[in-house]
């Protein structure tokens, strides 16, 4: 959308009530119907943790995320450049590209884990396809009933994800990003990724108690998706 100069003042005045997608977003996706214990306050406290942690942090990492591009491409085509290698470059860049994102997202233990890998990409299509379903095609009159009936292998899938990869890895940084705040001799450090900071936000303001490793992880597994 293209908005002449003279009306940016008056967009950027209006409150979030008017400006906020979420609203759009639920609509498109059908997440009151697809994931029901989706929370819109956690929602908004990983926005904010992305704009002002991880869009900060990026240069920072941008050698973690070369190696691990390096990495899969070495492992697929060799290190060996006097002679030719045959491999797939969709399946190789896929993977490349999925092992970077994921150690800015959940870190460096599980970016390259072909098991997590497989639950997230059964998850995602599962997510996808409920949510075109049931977001775009059914009728809004039967969504109160045949959407969550029609969504139960993506809430099975997302449950299976969250409690055997999220809520370990979130449940480990809570207690020891905790720990640490109570001692300040600990020589524990973090490492740099979403889970760390979203973590470090909710511990510092208080917020640990509304808003759990369960609900994290939850969150978790729908923007990794």
């Amino acid at each position: 959308i293209m908005v002449p100069r003279e009306y940016l003042r008056w967009v950027l005045e209006q409150p979030q009530t008017v400006l906020s997608i979420h609203e759009a977003r639920y609509e498109k996706f059908a997440l009151g119907f697809v994931l029901p214990e989706h929370d819109d306050s956690i929602d908004q406290i990983f926005l904010d943790t992305i704009h002002h942690k991880m869009t900060r942090n990026l240069s920072k990492l941008q050698g973690d995320i070369a190696k691990e591009i390096s990495l899969n491409i070495d492992a697929a085509l060799g290190t060996n450049t006097a002679n030719w290698a045959e491999a797939n470059v969709w399946e190789m860049v896929e993977k490349a590209v999925f092992s970077a994102i994921m150690r800015i997202l959940v870190g460096n233990s599980v970016c390259r884990n072909d098991s997590f890998r497989a639950e997230l990409d059964r998850f995602t299509r599962s997510f996808g396809f409920s949510a075109i379903l049931v977001g775009r095609i059914l009728p809004k009159w039967s969504k109160p009933t045949l959407g969550w009936l029609l969504s139960r292998l993506t809430v099975i899938r997302q449950r299976r994800l969250v409690k055997r990869w999220f809520v370990p890895l979130v449940e480990e940084r809570f207690v020891k990003l905790s720990k640490t705040m109570r001692d300040p001799n600990s020589n524990y450090t973090p490492p740099d990724d979403l889970i760390t900071w979203v973590s470090e936000a909710l511990v510092k303001t208080g917020n640990g108690d509304r808003c759990g490793p369960m609900d994290l992880s939850r969150r978790l597994a729908i923007m990794v998706s």
